[in-house]
């Protein structure tokens, strides 16, 4: 019984070394450290532009609006995992947009030394197979136009009957009926397109409405009212603006 029991010690301690020795100083997954507070389906779409690596692996990106700056962040999804061998994003990858959530992890120096207790982390990555293409400055002043004309509530002219109420930067979508929660407002942007989640023409459309949860719904303006195609549908739902709002 003497020899197993030390033959279990050895290997158990065996194996602590060998996980220890074969740890990256570069490996920023450290799930213990990271923030938690953000809510993991509020997902922001971004442009990659660059994976570079150090002290840290970080992600540089652009997010997906006009006149947008570049900006970074300490890589902490699965996919920068896949990339830290080469030390560098994908040609494929760059310029495409992606998915992502947004969270706080501590950045280290060479030494070991924590040099900011909240760097801004990415920790999801959902990767899509749309390209960034630059905003004109005449689809700007388009979007700046309509997020004006948006503001205000909206209802849907067709069963349930919901209503959508635009207020500021932030949307609210309300169902006619059968709401398990009380509907929230969140964040939303227009873009000039939808890279993702439509298969409809560009004239068929004439901007995307994007949101949190990272949908981009194409609409339609139609004198007071539009059509939006939910979840990239074909056939548009009519929604008229509610006068006084």
């Amino acid at each position: 019984m003497r020899n197993i029991a030390y033959v279990v010690v050895v290997f158990v301690a065996a194996s602590i070394m060998s996980c220890n020795n074969g740890a990256s100083t570069k490996d920023n997954s450290n799930s213990s450290e990271i923030d938690k507070s953000a809510d993991s389906k509020n997902y922001v779409e971004i442009v990659l532009d660059a994976y570079v690596c150090g002290d840290n692996c970080y992600l540089e990106y652009y997010e997906n609006t006009p006149n947008a700056t570049k900006k970074t962040a300490l890589c902490l999804a699965k996919e920068c995992g896949k990339w830290e061998s080469s030390g560098t994003l994908p040609s494929e990858l760059k310029n495409t947009i992606a998915l992502v959530t947004f969270s706080t992890a501590k950045q280290y120096d060479g030494a070991g030394n924590v040099m900011d207790e909240n760097y801004p982390a990415i920790t999801q990555i959902k990767l899509t197979e749309g390209k960034a293409q630059k905003t004109s400055s005449s689809d700007a002043v388009m979007l700046s136009e309509n997020t004006q004309k948006l503001q205000g509530t909206w209802k849907r002219q067709s069963y349930p009957n919901g209503t959508i109420e635009f207020k500021g930067k932030q949307v609210k979508f309300t169902t006619g009926e059968g709401n398990a929660n009380p509907p929230k407002f969140q964040n939303f942007k227009l873009t000039a397109r939808c890279s993702s989640n439509t298969s409809l023409s560009q004239d068929a459309y004439d901007f995307g409405l994007g949101t949190d949860n990272g949908n981009c719904e194409p609409i339609k303006m139609e004198g007071d009212s539009f059509k939006i195609y939910y979840a990239g549908s074909s056939s548009g739902v009519i929604y008229k603006k509610i006068v006084g709002s």
